[in-house]
């Protein structure tokens, strides 16, 4: 009923919310990361879905150009170079490397290392794990 109330008041939109505590945007390795990873940064985050304790597909995301562009990513480098300085920052790691199946091409699978990698119905390369790795806290500036 309270569910029905808040969109019938018009104060909560649908779709899934994703949470992100403030020790991790008030970071540096947050606070310094460029804009274009940022943004990369959250564009994977609205792909993830949560459910009671925890998310259940990190692993199953991606970052094709395809779907970057609805996030302001004009070009593939850019891109590329926002993943990379993810990766190498500790907020993404690769659970899948792309390739040629079903007769098409299959993308490249990251997992955000705030949450435990999912199961992800056998897509990964990777084995689920129980807690996040927590790689991001691992970086230091230089």
């Amino acid at each position: 009923m309270a569910h029905d109330r808040l969109k019938a008041k018009g104060r909560r939109e649908g779709g899934t919310f994703a949470p992100l505590p403030s020790y991790v945007l008030a970071s540096d390795n947050f606070k310094t990361l460029s804009p274009k990873a940022k943004n990369l940064f959250l564009m994977m985050i609205a792909q993830l879905k949560f459910r009671s304790g925890g998310t259940y597909n990190n692993g199953d995301l991606c970052a094709t150009h395809s779907i970057a562009i609805e996030w302001g990513f004009a070009s593939k480098s850019t891109l590329n170079e926002a993943i990379k300085e993810l990766l190498e920052r500790g907020w993404i790691e690769l659970t899948r490397e792309s390739y040629f199946g079903d007769g098409r091409n299959k993308p490249n699978l990251y997992a955000m290392t705030l949450w435990a990698i999912d199961d992800c119905g056998g897509k990964l390369k990777v084995k689920p794990t129980r807690v996040a790795s927590g790689k991001w806290k691992d970086w230091k500036p230089n």
